[in-house]
């Protein structure tokens, strides 16, 4: 199946991410609850490409349908081909193939600038919020870029140019348990029979009062309760509130077109990408600010040399990589000097929810290179033979 530009331009697309567009195929399934699969099949076994050249996660494929450092939009892209079954040997490096094509300039010039704005102002309160007493969550999204193509040189050399960017200041609401004031002094509420007891436990360990060491953590735990949501309703309860979930996303895409001859062609695109986001998601911290942060970059190259020697006879020579880089950066710990106090040696803070991120900064490099040859012989009315071989390097650092 291929879709081309203008379907996906005219369809309402969430921050104009192409990729949920595979979702709409046959084949493809995706509950919400799982990452999305192609025929049944694990989504390590699917390819994706853009001109040719990977722009998976090759250090974890695990979500290969879902995710790519790259992050395209609907102007990086022309057309998406989607091969379930039956794949010829272009499609090549997965049981399916996803392939992302970048648009072209042509003989005339045509362009295009957009801006699309979200905002809480139209939007309604989360019902838990609403319940719990928290404000609606802040949203301010703008999307905006624009893109032009045209000719360099008649029906010789064209050219494309795209840029596209958002700019999210958002909040995402958390909910975390936090202990009741008697448990935050070592009194544990137990309800035997349909009796409720409390009990000293500190008392009981021969303890004069709460351990040095988790004094600090303990310190950084709110004392609101806001909602029963979450926690047992004796000794813990819930803390709702909005977190910040900003991102900020830059895409340039470069793309040249040259018809040497009515034999030869050659084509070259180059695609940037930067996103930087919070991560309330993988933060544990109370703070308005998340302690994750996630900023990811990804440069594509991609070359091709395209002969027609006869009206029979087609062979195409790909060349480029794909450099990417994702890190998990945490505010706390050594990363940005802030040092976090020792959790004590046999101490547990499972009760309730750990203010301290304990996970250090980590992340991965990613650098795919490929270099491919399409050779395709049409040969009779109905038969043809299509050979190719394929050099795919993923280095990852």
């Amino acid at each position: 199946t291929t879709v081309s530009m203008e379907q996906i331009k005219n369809l309402p697309i969430l921050d104009r991410d192409v990729l949920s567009i595979m979702q709409t195929k046959a084949g493809v399934a995706s509950n919400g609850n799982s990452t999305t699969v192609i025929n049944g099949l694990r989504t390590s076994y699917s390819n994706m490409s853009l001109d040719g050249i990977n722009i998976q996660d090759n250090y974890i494929r695990d979500n290969a349908l879902d995710y790519t450092p790259n992050k395209l939009r609907v102007g990086q892209v022309r057309q998406m081909t989607l091969v379930t079954s039956n794949p010829t040997a272009a499609a090549s490096g997965g049981a399916t193939e996803t392939a992302f094509s970048t648009p072209s300039g042509g003989n005339q010039f045509h362009g295009e600038v957009f801006w699309y704005n979200r905002n809480n102002h139209f939007a309604a309160n989360d019902w838990f919020n609403n319940q719990a007493g928290i404000g609606r969550p802040f949203l301010n999204q703008n999307q905006f870029g624009g893109d032009i193509g045209g000719p360099i040189r008649k029906d010789k050399l064209f050219f494309y140019a795209s840029y596209e960017a958002i700019r999210a200041h958002q909040q995402m609401p958390q909910n975390f348990t936090v202990l009741t004031p008697d448990a935050r002094n070592g009194i544990f509420t137990y309800n035997p029979g349909g009796v409720t007891r409390k009990v000293n436990l500190l008392t009981l360990r021969g303890l004069t009062g709460v351990d040095s060491g988790m004094q600090p953590i303990l310190a950084q735990v709110p004392t609101t309760i806001n909602n029963a949501d979450v926690g047992d309703g004796r000794n813990t309860g819930g803390y709702r509130f909005n977190q910040r979930n900003n991102e900020l996303l830059d895409n340039v895409t470069g793309k040249f077109d040259y018809n040497i001859t009515t034999s030869h062609a050659v084509s070259g695109t180059y695609a940037h990408n930067r996103d930087n986001s919070d991560r309330p998601d993988y933060s544990n911290n109370y703070g308005v600010v998340p302690a994750v942060t996630n900023p990811t970059h990804a440069d594509l190259v991609a070359v091709s040399w395209r002969w027609t020697p006869s009206a029979t006879l087609t062979n195409e020579v790909r060349d480029g990589f794909n450099l990417t880089y994702s890190y998990f950066l945490n505010a706390q710990g050594n990363v940005s000097g802030i040092v976090t106090p020792p959790i004590p040696s046999g101490a547990t803070t499972g009760l309730f929810t750990d203010p301290v991120n304990e996970g250090q900064a980590q992340g991965r490099t990613t650098n795919t290179y490929n270099l491919s040859d399409d050779a395709a012989w049409q040969h009779g009315r109905h038969r043809s033979e299509e050979h190719t071989s394929e050099l795919q390097s993923p280095c990852n650092l």
